[in-house]
């Protein structure tokens, strides 16, 4: 998606990717419970902070909030259109890399 200027789904399936990373942490720490249905990454690991290894810094709250904002709810086909037209190379390029880090971080959470 990178290479064919698809900068909007790019910051998409990197959000993706780190909810459904916290999500299965959640199912890890709460082994029958279903995660919560949001698309908010903090949100999620805020239901099990205080049972994590290691504290979460604020940069890391900063950037998974702000790529919490790349959800995509495709009912809002408008909405869609305008994120995918105010979205440039620079911004998906700074995104793309930082998620890498937060993934390996969140794996080292597994209790």
């Amino acid at each position: 998606m990178f290479k064919t200027g698809r900068w909007m789904y790019v910051l998409f399936t990197c959000q993706q990717t780190l909810e459904k990373t916290a999500k299965g942490l959640y199912h890890l720490y709460f082994e029958s419970g279903m995660p919560p249905r949001t698309h908010n990454i903090m949100e999620v690991l805020r239901r099990f902070e205080d049972r994590l290894p290691k504290q979460i810094s604020a940069d890391t709250v900063k950037f998974l909030d702000e790529l919490s904002g790349y959800y995509i709810d495709t009912r809002y086909a408008d909405f869609t259109d305008q994120l995918s037209e105010n979205t440039r190379k620079p911004q998906a390029f700074r995104v793309l890399n930082l998620p890498k880090e937060a993934f390996k971080w969140l794996q080292t959470l597994k209790p």
